[in-house]
């Protein structure tokens, strides 16, 4: 009880001094990888976070992983949620609804609702991506929580009650009488109770104390990886299942137990224990440690859990969270005997010995023991190959061919010019020839002369040679790759289907079918004379591979530069023939124990088999040997969650079973996620927005997305992970405003034609009125300003402005339509308020002929500019003009000069003020006046134009009744071959009156 309390005083303590510390959500960065734990002679790749790299906190309480596949860990300075990729942090810094910052239990109930256990005695039940604090009585004093078969959530309190969560409160249920720390529900439906008492299981009703635990202290009391009970106590560790409580053996070096917070017992009955020397592991009777000189970030642990991926994870005190990987490659470089790190071709003889090359020393590896190969200096050793009689066979850079025979070395020498001395493939085939792949093409060797082989058609470096189930003679260049049969040399190339002409290595399959590595292109198969490259699936395999290596179980082993793939030979096929949509392949890299993922290879052999079975790559740093007869076939897959959704920033609600967004969003953010602790290689994503992509995105690992300015309408966002079917899915809605619909612009329309309509009768009615009661001559200028008017506005012009905007809607151009329609409103209104007015301020007059001029521009598609000079020295304001004096003018030209003319026309209005008058020019580069006469008779359709006469009659009748001289001139511009220019009508009014 004493270490009991002072580790419970050490755990206030921390928690005080951190309470303070500012918490923030933080992306993880990259775990690092323990190079302790990459040796050779250790069972486990270590990862693991700190402060440094996403932790709050260096000291880990507890672990639990969710059924969608997250895991929680406790700190004393917050819960993290963790996918793999990054940390997400909850405390009471940016979570309101925490009341503490520690959590010393975390359970899920069979509804997906994780309820925490504070050190502070609270309960809090987290559920929809919400915290809740959950008051069970005034002191509400809860150790721990569980779950019966009835669904029901049972709560121990330190008072000795254990209450029952009905209808949304929690009742009493049973009353042990004694201080609870711990409670656990069996599959048996028996409940186990720990105490400071001992071990009580209640059942049936009835409430029993374990007679082997009688007033024992119990450390922990957890259900297994296969629903057992384990307990740890002081008096050692037991087993309960199915009612019976059995002790298990511990070696006697580690008795007595101190006291410890967890434990951990895997399938295999393999055990993990914590202690302050590190993780113990019992397994077979027999205890080992995994601490600090195993990789280990701390030594004093603190907490375990095994995941759905089959990582070990283990808590530490003020070291962090380690992540404890089954090592499937195991490294052996320079630090294990070999005579370099940097590896390059290897071999392995018919004395089982493997040789290594590290270009000038050559390391063997035999009975599991390093030695150096060539005590003296031969050369770069760049290719190897053992004849039938043994014999070895050495091409180097450089430096020829070496043979080493009887425990000697000597140089092959030939005197043939066109020989060079780099050399980088051999291969004896069954007739003994030896073929060698060198850096000028290929030769061959038999009856101690060499030969070189297709000179004319061979070019490049050759790099790997395979003789094949039919006596083929293949070749890997980096022109290509070649087969010699008989005779007869063929070379494949891009242009008959490769994916890169550097190819490195042909592998043959035990159907017959060739698989290919290039460097550049990925990997490729040739069957029946045909290839398919599988490098048009980006980021599945990397491009750059080099070697292909089957295994007993029909796996292909792909070395490149970044890592080792490893892919089952029937799911490339299927793939291949378009049997299946995914390619299966898992990527190995330092993650699985290496210590450098790039593979060397370009020489041959850059990869090999061994006897019992065993894949050996080479690599900058040593030598990978990966056997899989140990590597397990974990049937995990990853769930895809779809995290948040933003719309210009602001967060959407994802629970939502359709999230409908504004039409006037500029930017759409979805962030998905699946918890996966394995390397980030091995998990991508496809996604498609159906309705707005036309097909799958391809496959990578980036966890978000984004659209920019999508166009209303209903869309539905699908993800998944790459290789499985169980996608997840949102209903996005983009409504269209109303004002955008045709159903608005033809409503528009008619209310529009409706209005012009009321407002036109009326007014007419109101004019004609008004003019009963003026003299004669006001009754004839009413009437020819109504004339004019009704000149300007005829009905023709009326129905071409909407027939146009009726094109425009039709068109489905909302833009021209708008425009369009808002500028005749304009129009009209302007009409409509100086129709009564004998004369108007010159800005009017300009700005209704401007907007008259723009809409004409917009009908007839800008054929036509228009120019607008104006005498500064004149006050538009104050110099006034008879109303409506100048649209007539501006629209003969428009109409009758501008509209027929094949060239760019321009119109020009200028207002120039000199000696009392107003000089006003409206000048055309039109057909003339005489050529729109003569269209206009061959036009059987066409209206008769009264603007050009009603207005002459209303200069006149002004002219008459305000006793003015308002002049009109018509000017027939000509060239100098008497050919028409176009119109210039120079109107003069009188300002002096």
């Amino acid at each position: 009880m004493l270490k009991i309390l002072h580790l419970y005083i050490f755990r206030v303590a921390t928690f005080f001094l951190l309470y303070f510390f500012v918490a923030k959500n933080t992306a993880a960065q990259p775990g690092i990888i323990s190079d302790k734990s990459l040796s050779p002679q250790q069972n486990y790749v270590i990862k693991f976070w700190n402060s440094e790299n996403g932790l709050p906190q260096n000291s880990i309480l507890t672990m639990l992983q969710t059924r969608n596949g997250y895991l929680w860990v406790t700190t004393y300075n917050g819960l993290l949620r963790f996918d793999g990729n990054n940390f997400e942090l909850f405390n009471t810094t940016n979570t309101p609804n925490l009341p503490h910052n520690s959590f010393n239990e975390l359970f899920e109930d069979s509804q997906q609702n994780l309820w925490l256990m504070s050190n502070g005695k609270k309960l809090v039940k987290y559920s929809n991506g919400a915290f809740e604090t959950i008051n069970i009585d005034e002191k509400n004093n809860v150790n721990t929580v569980c779950e019966n078969e009835h669904h029901e959530i049972l709560a121990g309190l330190t008072t000795g009650k254990i209450v029952k969560l009905v209808d949304g409160k929690f009742v009493d249920y049973i009353n042990v009488g004694a201080y609870i720390h711990k409670i656990v529900y069996s599959n048996n439906k028996e409940l186990y109770i720990s105490t400071d008492k001992g071990l009580y299981v209640y059942k049936n009703n009835k409430l029993a104390l374990v007679e082997e635990l009688k007033g024992s202290q119990i450390y922990v009391l957890k259900k297994g990886l296969k629903h057992e009970i384990w307990i740890y106590s002081n008096i050692g560790i037991f087993k309960a299942e199915s009612g019976i409580v059995s002790a298990l053996h511990i070696p006697k070096e580690l008795l007595p137990l101190q006291y410890f917070n967890d434990i951990l017992v895997e399938e295999n009955n393999r055990i993990w224990l914590p202690s302050k020397n590190g993780a113990i592991i019992i397994e077979n009777d027999t205890y080992s440690y995994c601490d600090v000189n195993s990789g280990l970030s701390s030594n004093e642990v603190t907490a375990f859990y095994k995941d759905k991926e089959d990582n070990i994870w283990v808590g530490t005190v003020n070291g962090g969270l380690n992540k404890l990987k089954p090592k499937v490659i195991k490294m052996f470089s320079k630090e294990d005997g070999l005579m370099d790190d940097i590896s390059r071709p290897i071999l392995q003889l018919k004395n089982q010995a493997i040789l290594i090359s590290h270009c000038t020393k050559i390391t063997q590896w035999k009975d599991d023991k390093f030695s150096l190969f060539n005590p003296k200096y031969i050369g770069c050793i760049w290719t190897m190959m053992e004849e039938n009689n043994g014999d070895l066979w050495f091409g180097t850079f450089n430096e020829g061919l070496v043979k080493y025979s009887n425990g000697e070395f000597s140089k092959i020498e030939s005197n043939e010019k066109w020989m060079k001395k780099s050399f980088y493939a051999l291969v004896q085939d069954k007739n003994g020839v030896i073929w060698i792949g060198g850096e000028s093409g290929l030769y061959n060797y038999q009856n101690n002369k060499f030969q070189k082989i297709h000179e004319d058609k061979i070019k490049g470096s050759v790099s790997h040679i395979l003789q094949d189930s039919k006596n083929r003679i293949w070749f890997c260049s980096n022109k290509g790759l070649g087969v010699i049969e008989n005779g007869n040399v063929k070379i494949y190339t891009v242009d008959d289907g490769l994916s890169d002409n550097n190819v490195r290595h042909i592998h043959e399959d035990k159907e017959g079918v060739f698989w290919i590595a290039t460097y550049g292109g990925g990997i490729n198969r040739f069957k029946n004379n045909t290839f398919f490259s599988f490098n048009k699936s980006e980021n599945i395999i990397d491009e750059f591979t080099s070697c292909i290596i089957e295994d007993n179980d029909n796996n292909l082993w792909i070395s490149s530069n970044r890592g080792v793939y490893s892919a089952q030979r029937k799911s490339l096929n299927d793939y291949a023939d378009e049997k299946s949509l995914f390619i299966n392949v898992r990527y190995f890299g330092k993650e699985d124990g290496m210590k450098n993922s790039e593979c060397n290879g370009g020489f041959q052999y850059a990869g090999l088999k061994t006897n019992d079975g065993k894949i050996l790559f080479p690599t900058a740093n040593g030598i990978a040997v990966i056997n899989p007869k140990i590597i397990s076939e974990n049937n995990y897959i990853p769930k895809v969650i779809i995290q948040s959704l933003e719309a210009d920033d602001v967060p959407q609600n994802i629970h939502d079973s359709v999230i409908t967004i504004s039409n006037d969003t500029r930017k759409i953010v979805i962030h998905y996620t699946a918890p996966f602790f394995g390397d980030s290689k091995n998990l991508l994503f496809e996604y498609k927005l159906e309705g707005y992509d036309q097909a799958w995105h391809k496959p990578d690992n980036s966890r978000s997305v984004s659209y920019s300015n999508i166009p209303p309408g209903d869309y539905v966002f699908k993800i998944a992970v790459y290789g499985y079917v169980n996608e997840q899915s949102i209903i996005i809605k983009i409504p269209a405003p109303f004002w955008k619909t045709g159903k608005f612009y033809i409503l528009l329309a008619v209310l529009f034609t409706l209005l012009f309509f009321t407002i036109v009768y009326f007014r007419t009615k109101m004019i004609r009125k008004k003019e009963a009661l003026n003299t004669e001559i006001n009754k004839q200028y009413a009437a020819l300003e109504l004339k004019a008017l009704q000149g300007q506005m005829n009905p023709h012009f009326m129905f071409n402005c909407l027939n146009t905007i009726k094109y425009f809607i039709t068109t489905d151009n909302k833009a021209a339509a708008n425009k369009y329609l808002g500028k005749f409103s304009k129009l009209i209104r302007l009409f409509l308020e100086h129709a009564n007015a004998n004369t108007l301020p010159l800005s009017a007059e300009i700005h209704i002929l401007s907007l008259y001029v723009e809409m004409e521009q917009l009908r007839l598609d800008n054929s036509f500019d228009f120019e607008l000079n104006i005498d500064p020295t004149i006050n538009l304001e104050e110099t006034e003009i008879p109303t409506m004096l100048l649209q007539p003018f501006v629209e003969n030209a428009i109409h009758h000069g501008l509209r027929n003319h094949i060239k760019k026309g321009v119109l020009t209005l200028s207002v120039i003020f000199e000696s009392d008058l107003l000089k006003i020019i409206i000048d055309d580069n039109g057909i003339g006046r005489k050529r729109a006469a003569e269209l206009k008779q061959l036009s059987a359709k066409e209206h008769t134009s009264m603007g050009m006469k009603l207005t002459k009659e209303r200069i006149d009748t002004l002219n008459y009744i305000k006793n003015t001289h308002i002049r009109l001139e018509i000017i027939d511009k000509v060239n100098s071959n008497n050919e028409a220019e176009g119109t210039k009508i120079i109107i003069f009014v009188p300002q002096n009156n």
